[in-house]
């Protein structure tokens, strides 16, 4: 039987970036929407309960078992899957449990990061600090939740009146949220590669030029020796494993800060394998203790800009493999 190749949540950009980069394979995708976009890409498609449902391990575990190895591409699944990484019978490409944990925890991250002379933006915890207190501590500020993924809840506070609208929205999500001093400079995002030890192999930066509910649509990939030097830092430190990216802001000054670490592939990672560097096949190599030759770890300066792109599925569709092309700016995925 052909090795089969398993991706959670195909649905999301993530999963889509990796299926997109591991084409040549055996493709399954799981996601817990029966709809999820990316079930186009896969060979298999298979609907899985939510991280949070009591069977989810039981049920990916029945799909797991049958592949060589799983790509595990959102947040809430990743320290579920962390904890159990023995139930699966496959290969599973997740960093520790303690690892995770930490970059999912945005004041632990920044608090584990300052504590070892890497560079981070001033952050505390939203309390019951005043407006003016803030901006005493921090200057400008950002406010985000302390646990989350892309942009959902995070905001620029602009002024003291929005600053209440804020501590109002808190009230009524009830999460806990964190203030960041706020950076002016460019946005990056790193893809990074290490191998099954944590040994760093490579960083791939791109500047997000243009984002849509935290991800990027136009971004371009670059060569910037000063996040090549300190990325490698940020991933050995927290002990990380395989395919994870490292989000970073420069300040006024062009030097750059750590603002996120998703322990996991981010949405864009098509941009690297289209530049040069196929992360999720060069992990595949080394699984398969492979050599990886120099030129894989080669990457050209490229702008992505991401477009819709429609699929029509249905059986006379499906034969002719139709599907219809318009330009505008990517949301969904």
């Amino acid at each position: 039987m052909e090795d089969k190749i398993l991706i959670t949540g195909i649905g999301g950009a993530a999963g889509i970036s990796v299926a997109k980069s591991l084409n040549e394979f055996y493709l399954v995708g799981v996601d817990a929407n029966p709809n999820a976009p990316g079930k186009v890409l896969v060979n298999e498609f298979y609907q899985i309960p939510y991280a949070r449902e009591e069977n989810f391990v039981e049920e990916l575990t029945k799909i797991a078992k049958e592949c060589y190895c799983m790509f595990c591409t959102v947040d809430e699944e990743l320290p579920i899957v962390a904890k159990n990484m023995d139930v699966f019978g496959c290969k599973v490409l997740v960093s520790p449990l303690e690892s995770i944990e930490r970059c999912l925890d945005k004041f632990a991250l920044h608090s584990y990061l300052r504590d070892r002379g890497l560079p981070t933006p001033k952050t505390v915890l939203l309390e019951n600090q005043s407006f003016e207190e803030l901006m005493t501590e921090l200057g400008p500020f950002i406010v985000k939740p302390r646990r989350g993924r892309g942009s959902r809840d995070f905001f620029e506070v602009k002024n003291e009146d929005y600053f209440r609208f804020i501590l109002s929205a808190k009230n009524y999500l009830k999460k806990e949220f964190i203030c960041q001093k706020e950076l002016k400079g460019k946005e990056y995002s790193v893809d990074v590669l290490l191998d099954e030890n944590g040994k760093f192999l490579i960083a791939v930066p791109r500047e997000r030029i243009l984002t849509d509910s935290g991800i990027s649509i136009v971004g371009k990939t670059v060569i910037n020796p000063k996040l090549q030097e300190i990325v490698p830092r940020i991933v050995e430190a927290l002990g990380l494993k395989y395919i994870v990216n490292v989000q970073l802001k420069e300040d006024e000054n062009g030097e750059p800060y750590v603002t996120e670490v998703n322990p996991r592939p981010a949405g864009t990672l098509y941009l690297t394998t289209l530049s040069g560097v196929n992360m999720p096949r060069l992990l595949i190599k080394l699984l398969a203790k492979e050599e990886i030759e120099p030129w894989e770890l080669r990457y050209e300066e490229l702008i992505m800009y991401r477009l819709f792109e429609e699929k029509i599925t249905g059986k006379k569709e499906e034969e002719e493999n139709r599907k219809a092309k318009y330009t505008g700016m990517m949301t969904s995925i």
